[in-house]
């Protein structure tokens, strides 16, 4: 079996799929009698969201496309199938925001192409060798706990505290900022991810796809500061709540005009991200000597 003209066609689905948003792309500005890109500040919405949605897919399918070629066959195949989410994210997107419906057959067939090229390298080329599984089974379990604390934290305090820019206002990330000073990067990326991912779809926020980046690269960063000594964990932790407060910043300049993107991005570092690194940092040595006596007793 010829694994690299299989991984060949997973690639070329990709970017089939990205050629289809970014021609949806073109259809909304076109449909609206925009010209591109400049007229991304008067987009009204929903179009706005579905706008920065496709070219977050498009972001995503690039990064897929370029790290197939950087990885082995097996590894290849988890990227084209993760490419194939892309796609139906893309085909199921039109429908979710209530928009008219585009040509759907290029997604199509870029889905049926990574998908099928996937699955074949994942059950077909020679796995590597694991010395040990991604995750533990514990790891699993706290990841799934600290995901849950952080949906509810972000959902029940940004249910209270609306932003009058949109958006949401809320101290979920302590749970992220604890996640990385108690069981570092690993666990804190996907918890940050997780949760936050959760906390959107309940309160219906249209741009959750930003909160993957945002929050991903925010567990990640602090998550670094795991068993270092306390200055190193403020300065990463502030490193990463502004990675965060950025991230949303650079896609409401194209929502939201400048001025109510800096707005949110001061609301974002010193309205959340500080404010939760603050009590993550008053919280976490009791939580962690009390973890430590768990674990002495057992």
């Amino acid at each position: 079996m010829d694994f690299r003209l299989l991984r060949g066609l997973g690639v070329f689905g990709a970017l089939i799929s990205l050629i289809a948003c970014f021609h949806a792309i073109l259809t909304v500005f076109s449909s609206l009698n925009l010209s591109f890109p400049m007229g991304v500040l008067s987009i009204p919405e929903p179009f706005k969201s579905i706008v920065s949605l496709y070219a977050t897919l498009m972001a995503f399918l690039i990064i897929f496309s370029i790290a197939s070629f950087r990885v082995g066959f097996w590894y290849s195949g988890l990227f084209m199938f993760a490419s194939s989410i892309i796609s139906i994210i893309a085909i199921a997107s039109p429908t979710i925001y209530g928009l008219p419906q585009y040509d759907l057959s290029p997604l199509a067939l870029g889905l049926i192409l990574s998908l099928a090229s996937g699955l074949v390298l994942v059950f077909k080329a020679p796995k590597p060798f694991i010395g040990k599984p991604i995750l533990t089974p514990l790891e699993i379990s706290v990841t799934a706990l600290l995901s849950a604390l952080q949906a509810f934290l972000t959902a029940f305090v940004g249910a209270i505290f609306p932003s009058p820019t949109g958006g949401y206002t809320h101290i979920g990330d302590t749970i992220t900022f604890l996640a990385a000073f108690l069981f570092g990067p690993k666990i804190a990326t996907l918890t940050g991810i997780t949760g936050s991912l959760v906390a959107d779809f309940y309160l219906a926020y249209p741009r959750w796809y930003v909160s993957i980046i945002a929050h991903g690269a925010e567990g990640f960063i602090a998550g670094l500061s795991y068993r270092r000594s306390m200055p190193i964990k403020v300065i990463l932790s502030v490193i990463a709540g502004f990675s965060m407060a950025f991230a949303y910043f650079y896609v409401n300049i194209f929502i939201k005009g400048y001025a109510l993107a800096i707005v949110s991005l001061i609301r974002d570092f010193f309205g959340q991200a500080l404010v939760s690194l603050v009590i993550a940092i008053l919280i976490h040595k009791p939580i962690e000597r009390a973890l430590r006596g768990i674990l002495k007793s057992t």
